[in-house]
């Protein structure tokens, strides 16, 4: 019996390399964005989501001290599911199909419990979970998730409308946790092909 190792979907879309063609800024961060609180999954069961008003006002106040004190942008890279006729992030870009990308060029990667940080551990850029009181309360196994990634990565976990305080410059990358993220979870491999030339 031959057995093929190929690698998880999101390295084979890293060693494609893709690229985006817009224009973005020099210096960036991004938001991998779960498109709370309008995620058609939470539809399902009735009351439970957050308040759009509620969390949209303290994730775009949080973003806000980002930029401040990094002097930097937070650009978003919104969830495939999302529909957005109004930029609820206070104006900031918001781009489509385009994670892996972002990620790759981007100096912090800030995220809730998305999938998408494996393009951050593929590409060794610190990482930032956030989260608020009502997202703990409401979304408890998302954070449980997200508690549970913040021990494996060695990545700090904050609440966005509390720890206003935290030095986003010292947020860096614990490269042999990243290493065991990537074999564990993303390949075993360390080639950069494409799994599909290997399997026919």
């Amino acid at each position: 019996e031959n057995i093929s190792r190929i690698h998880h979907f999101d390295v084979d879309l890293a060693n494609s390399g893709t690229c985006f063609k817009g224009n973005l800024p020099d210096d960036y961060c991004v938001f991998l964005d779960d498109y709370l609180p309008h995620h058609p999954d939470f539809g399902m069961d009735a009351g439970a989501t957050l308040n759009p008003e509620k969390y949209y006002r303290g994730i775009n106040n949080f973003f806000d001290l980002v930029e401040e004190s990094c002097s930097t942008s937070i650009v978003i890279a919104a969830h495939p599911k999302a529909s957005y006729q109004v930029n609820p992030f206070c104006g900031r870009k918001i781009l489509f199909g385009e994670t892996d990308s972002l990620t790759k060029k981007a100096k912090v990667v800030f995220a809730h419990a998305s999938t998408a940080v494996s393009f951050a551990v593929i590409y060794k850029k610190p990482i930032c979970l956030i989260y608020n009181n009502d997202f703990r309360l409401i979304h408890l196994h998302l954070y449980g998730l997200m508690l549970k990634t913040s021990e494996i990565l060695g990545c700090p976990i904050i609440d966005f409308d509390m720890d206003n305080d935290i030095c986003f410059s010292d947020i860096d990358v614990d490269v042999d946790k990243y290493n065991s993220y990537f074999v564990d979870f993303l390949s075993s491999c360390d080639d950069d092909f494409i799994s599909s030339q290997k399997v026919v």
